[in-house]
């Protein structure tokens, strides 16, 4: 691959290239499928000059990464004084140390041209010097022409303005959550390009891609609803403290009686028992009560009352805790004896493993690389994936060309049909937004699983598939006669991507989770947080988690397609949710002192001077000044003001910057910062990312899209000019495809589907008004 920069009229960050060969895969595989393998074959170049943005180095390092932990051969193409040689002290040491793990420099005895077999260019015409066998991601920012940053794209998305308290300043997601998750992108592209045989280059964008994290967001400001905000000291799940920490309070209103009887408080109970959250009032009472007895509790033994009753709270856990926490110490995440290794023993695997299964490859694979469609072309998968981290999973796959047919079954239909604020009138199931959003480009059938019958046909659908995607509470799949062994008699070559919050084994792997559970557990949330170092997660609004997690899933899905289609040989893909957001910390497991955060807590970073949000007369703005040289121009802005003009104490700088701006428009602000290089961007809100993203990114990446009926609904992180990705179909009503499938897939005749829907076995309608109720 190569990675480079250009884009239409707007200047592309330069990036790297994942530049590979024509690659052969596994050769003399017999029996097991190794994930970590997955790429072999592939060499990566990864292009970073001393003019890539910083943003644009960390996202083309974390790409080439991922590359590495799936078995690519990475070259680092990186001129003197790049973006990340530049970085000094032991958080810069622990960056590096984590981006750079396995990979190679150019030299004498392994030149890229020697290592790749092919000829890579770097330069920003996309026509110039291209071999056959050359692939291409693009790394691009906002499209404007002006210095970037993390901070001032996530301003850019929204994102700033929904983390974060609603009466102090917005706050940004701990580490650096815009260029991996930019990153991940960059991955899922050039996997996707991989497969494509006639499809050369893609695009990311960090804002295309914030944005696309964001969309819960941008789609209540396209329908006209009511726009989230910043609300952590009072949103729906926040954290709250307990006798040693922190825990995350997550759970529904319907949880009250069980949450009542957790705590043992019999008024809690009484009031649970007459529904009491009906009434704001009595709702406060409950809510007060409870963070009552969290403070006399420990985290573990708040998490473990939780555990024992089906609840999704969880302990507030540090990147230095999380190096001796069970459930990673029993899964090998970081390494035998990890709390007393060194920074390099600390650093996490990749968050994925490959159960080994013997066994024998099928007669002929069923997948195939594609030619002239979507780089899945060809591809069927199943999808059992419900809310966000299964079903819009399958919905990438979907939107790179996969055939994705949704089984749902009439006692249990995915939950985002049943979302609070549903209309409850006849046909509810078919109405919900968040359902139509994260499940269109699919096809869906109802099929009664729990009957017999609805296994039966199931199995012969695996029989005919790639792929099956689930992310069902472990145990889910064996109890329905379901599990990988099952699927592996129907189909040697499939694969089952179990994507769990914990994974498929260890001591809390029956935990329920949600987003805001896994920010907690995961260290993200202790990152997350104010000066004050009260943690912090992102709530019902965003659930980072879950929406990085499924482009992660998604990316790994299909370069395990790569081994797959050729070998025969399937493989059960153990996804953890909670392991990737502690991947993306990597660097905070990596450093010398792993317990000491404070320097990078509220809106500061180790890579910047001075980095924080300032209030303008008219809203506030993001900032990040790099030097000495722009802290000095941006105090010259602030003049007269001669007594902190000089000064380079960042509190004193902060407030002559923040007096400066406060009578002043943000646009003007901006204008001002960016003439000395400085980067700056007013916080947008749902409503101003939507219009920001409508005028700057239409017709490339979009972070919306709408559907053939005219719903709004999510779009893409990424773009391949030679095969643009579009929404071709509507989400499914219930069971809308149920006879197609089975007439065209499996044969079956129009007299056995009949008998099916007499017996129940398929249907059109659940068999329960709350059979996916979330609230």
């Amino acid at each position: 691959f190569r990675l480079r920069g250009s884009r239409l009229n707007s200047p592309c960050m330069v990036a790297a290239g994942i530049a590979g060969a024509r690659s052969e895969l596994l050769s003399g595989i017999t029996g097991v499928q190794d994930i970590t393998v997955a790429l072999n074959g592939v060499t990566v170049s990864e292009k970073i000059t001393k003019a890539t943005p910083l943003w644009a180095a960390l996202a083309i390092a974390f790409c080439g990464r991922l590359a590495v932990d799936f078995g690519a051969r990475v070259i680092r193409v990186r001129e003197p004084d790049d973006p990340l040689s530049s970085l000094a002290g032991d958080h810069a040491n622990a960056l590096r140390a984590f981006l750079d793990a396995g990979k190679h420099a150019p030299g004498a005895e392994t030149s890229v041209e020697d290592a790749s077999r092919i000829r890579v260019t770097l330069r920003h015409d996309r026509d110039a010097g291209n071999g056959a066998d050359v692939k291409e991601v693009v790394f691009c920012g906002s499209g404007a022409d002006a210095a970037e940053s993390e901070f001032t794209i996530a301003a850019t998305s929204g994102l700033l303005d929904i983390v974060g308290r609603s009466d102090a300043r917005p706050l940004m997601l701990g580490g650096h959550q815009i260029s991996y998750s930019t990153g991940l992108s960059g991955f899922l592209a050039a996997v996707a390009l991989l497969r494509g045989k006639d499809l050369d280059r893609a695009e990311v964008s960090a804002l295309g891609t914030a944005l696309w994290i964001n969309w819960k967001s941008l789609a209540a400001a396209a329908q006209g609803r009511p726009i989230p905000r910043r609300s952590a000291e009072s949103g729906k799940w926040r954290t709250a403290p307990c006798a040693d920490g922190h825990v995350a309070l997550v759970y529904f209103d319907r949880d009250w009686p069980v949450i009542g009887k957790m705590t043992g408080d019999p008024t809690m109970q009484a009031l649970a028992a007459e529904r009491a959250w009906t009434d704001r009032n009595l709702l406060a009472e409950l809510e007060r009560r409870l963070a009552a007895w969290a403070l006399k509790h420990t985290r573990s033994d708040i998490a473990a009352a939780s555990k024992s009753l089906g609840l999704a709270m969880g302990a507030v856990w540090t990147p230095a805790e999380l190096l001796a926490d069970p459930q990673y110490c029993a899964r090998n995440f970081f390494g035998p004896a990890a709390s007393d290794a060194t920074r390099h023993d600390r650093r996490p695997r990749l968050p994925v493993i490959a159960i080994a299964q013997d066994g024998s490859p099928g007669a002929s694979p069923r997948a195939s690389a594609a030619h002239g469609g979507g780089p899945l072309a060809g591809v069927r998968v199943i999808d059992l994936g419900i809310l966000t981290a299964g079903a819009s999973t399958s919905a990438i796959l979907a939107d790179l060309g996969a055939d994705v047919i949704k089984v749902e079954s009439p006692t249990y239909l995915d939950p985002f049909r049943g979302t609070p604020g549903t209309s409850r009138a006849e046909g509810w199931w078919n109405n919900s937004d968040a359902f139509k959003s994260t499940n269109r480009n699919k096809r869906g059938i109802c099929l009664d699983l729990k009957s017999a019958r609805g296994r039966e046909i199931f199995l012969q659908l695996v029989g005919q598939s790639d792929v099956v995607v689930e992310n069902f509470r472990r145990g889910v799949m064996q109890r329905l006669g379901l599990g990988y062994d099952a699927l592996r008699a129907a189909n040697a070559g499939i694969i089952l991507a179990s994507v769990s919050s914990q994974g498929e084994n260890g001591p809390d792997a029956g935990n329920i989770s949600f987003g805001s559970t896994l920010e907690a557990t995961s260290g993200l949330a202790a990152m997350t947080a104010y000066e004050d170092g009260v943690p912090l997660v992102t709530g019902m609004d965003l659930n980072y988690p879950d929406q990085v997690g499924s482009v992660f899933a998604a990316a790994t899905i299909v370069a395990a397609l790569r081994s797959t289609t050729r070998s025969g040989i399937g493989a059960h893909l153990d996804i953890s949710q909670r392991e990737l957001a502690t991947y993306l910390l990597g660097e905070e497991l990596m450093a010398e002192r792993v317990d000491d955060v404070a320097g990078r807590l509220g809106n500061a970073s180790p890579e910047y001077l001075l980095q924080d949000a300032f209030r303008a007369q008219d809203g506030w703005v993001a900032v990040s000044i790099k030097d000495d040289m722009q802290l000095t121009c941006a105090l010259a802005l602030a003049a007269p003001n001669p007594a902190g003009a000089n000064s380079r104490d960042v509190e004193v700088c902060k407030n002559v910057v923040s007096a400066w701006m406060s009578g002043l428009s943000s646009s003007y602000v901006c204008g001002q910062l960016r003439k000395c290089g400085i980067a700056a961007a007013p916080v947008l809100d749902g409503e101003g990312a939507w219009n920001h993203a409508r005028v700057t990114e239409a017709g490339t990446i979009r972070p919306l899209a709408r559907s053939p009926s005219g719903d709004i609904v999510k779009g893409f992180p990424l773009y391949i000019p030679q095969r643009a990705i579009a929404v071709n179909c509507a989400a499914p009503n219930l069971g809308q495809h149920t006879e197609a499938v089975l007439r065209d897939v499996l044969g079956l005749r129009p007299d056995q589907i009949a008998e099916l829907a007499r017996d129940s076995v398929i249907g059109t309608r659940p068999t329960s008004p709350n059979a996916s109720r979330l609230d």
